[in-house]
């Protein structure tokens, strides 16, 4: 029997899953009506703040005809800031062009993930959890339009019909677009129960419409958490222990304080930051203050963990799966193939560094945070400032890259722990690009070792995995 042995591939898309052994063989692997120009021309003339009522929790409606939805899901490239809309859209009878996103606020309202219990955008289940929610606040909001208007003319709902924003009743011509019904359908009871479209009946879903989120991206006037400029604003540069669990042991002020812009020099959680009057200012004082750090995983070390990892290749760990007598198959091939490889620590890298923005002040406080999830950006805000949860606004804005990164709230503490010092006055954090990569929460690394038996033919009869890493 021959024996092919390729040791030390290192191969970035190479995914492993847990600790343990595994041994498998390889198995084959048209509405009706349409809207007419004048509430064309009035849904044109923007959103009007003024007169937007709360139709559902994810929708206001203004007396222009325009809906702003407000979406549980954070924007960050996948594309949610149009396919929540277009659920909503779809069931309300309502042109995309009449449509502006928000991000919703925290609280319970919006938690429409696991059974009503949870609120996060990850593990593309944003769209999947929405599907029905969404749907159904669509529907909602079109029935009670269509009840405002059958209790204006006084005539049965089911002789309505709804088409891009508009409500028509066919028999005496009478029609009034949302924005003119907005109002009386706000008084009305939120029905219990809708009827939902049959899917041959969608003319939304299902089509590729211009992504809402475009034109501002393209042109620059996109809101990233970066971008946020306040009057008055501190900006603060952080370096933390360089390793993880590390604090400060010590830290000369003075040495940067005369420095042009530096206004304050502060602790932060396992590190020290730089408060200036711009990003420059603050990182070049940064890179001159003399800090000192003591403790953590100081002994740590990347090259000797992936000899760990290795040295239990060959060990009978757990199995997960098997199939078939392996190792007879082993034996009998013609020629064996044995390989190892090996999945270094990796970072998320997102393209836009970790920042947050935060303002403590007359008891309340304000957080500007690209951000996975909401409610825990604001239970670390409040168990730092003592606030109810309700004295706590978040502004989330596009997310410049999130793979799960901004569901850690690191970034927020330190934001609302100088502002909480700073009262009265908006701090924005900024990580450099060297604190993001050193501080990240990586990808665990990963070790496999694999065996293939190959018949005379060429044909694979048994494969063999062993993969060693963190996980359960």
């Amino acid at each position: 029997m021959n024996v092919i042995e390729v040791i030390d591939h290192k191969r970035r898309a190479f995914i492993t899953r847990g600790l343990g052994l595994s041994a498998v063989f390889a198995l084959g692997f048209p509405l009706p009506g349409c809207a007419p120009d004048a509430a064309r021309r009035a849904a044109r003339r923007g959103f009007d703040a003024a007169s937007a009522v709360e139709l559902t929790a994810f929708i206001l409606l203004d007396e222009n005809g325009q809906a702003t939805i407000l979406n549980p899901f954070a924007e960050m490239g996948q594309g949610v800031d149009t396919a929540i809309p277009m659920l909503i859209a779809e069931e309300m009878d309502i042109d995309m062009d009449n449509i502006r996103v928000r991000h919703a606020p925290h609280g319970e309202r919006y938690r429409i993930m696991f059974g009503n219990t949870a609120r996060f955008t990850g593990g593309s289940l944003s769209v999947r959890s929405a599907y029905m929610p969404l749907r159904q606040a669509g529907a909602t909001a079109r029935a009670m339009v269509l009840q405002a208007a059958a209790a204006r003319w006084g005539v049965a709902a089911d002789q309505l019909f709804t088409a891009h924003g508009v409500v028509g009743h066919p028999p005496s011509g009478a029609e009034a677009g949302y924005g003119a019904l907005a109002a009386e359908a706000a008084k009305l009871p939120v029905p219990d129960d809708v009827a939902l479209k049959e899917k041959t009946a969608f003319a939304l879903l299902g089509s590729s419409p211009r992504r809402l989120d475009v034109f501002a991206k393209s042109t620059g006037r996109a809101d990233f958490g970066i971008d946020r400029q306040t009057p008055g604003m501190l900006t603060a540069a952080v370096m933390q222990s360089p390793v993880f669990g590390g604090e400060v042991a010590g830290y000369d002020a003075a040495a940067v304080r005369a420095m042009p812009g530096v206004a304050a020099v502060d602790t932060i959680p396992h590190g020290v930051a730089v408060l200036a009057d711009n990003y420059w200012n603050a990182k070049t004082a940064l890179e001159k203050l003399p800090v000192k750090f003591s403790g953590g995983a100081e002994g740590f070390s990347s090259a000797a963990y992936l000899q760990t990892l290795k040295s239990r290749l060959n060990e009978a760990g757990a199995t997960v799966e098997e199939h078939g007598n392996v190792a007879r198959a082993i034996s009998e091939g013609e020629t064996t193939v044995i390989a190892e490889y090996h999945a270094p620590f990796l970072a998320h890298a997102t393209m836009e560094p970790m920042n947050c923005a935060a303002l403590v002040r007359d008891g309340r406080c304000i957080l500007w945070a690209p951000n996975q999830s909401v409610d825990n950006m604001v239970a670390a805000a409040a168990e730092i400032t003592g606030l109810d949860p309700a004295q706590i606004t978040i502004h989330t804005p596009y997310l410049g890259g999130g793979f799960g990164r901004r569901f850690m709230d690191d970034y927020v503490r330190q934001a609302v722990t100088l502002a909480q010092k700073h009262q009265g006055r908006p701090v924005k954090v900024v990580w450099s690009r060297e604190e993001d990569i050193r501080h990240d929460f990586y990808r665990p690394m990963t070790a496999a070792k694999y065996r293939a038996a190959i018949d005379a033919g060429g044909n694979l009869t048994a494969l063999y995995t062993t993969t060693v890493g963190d996980g359960p």
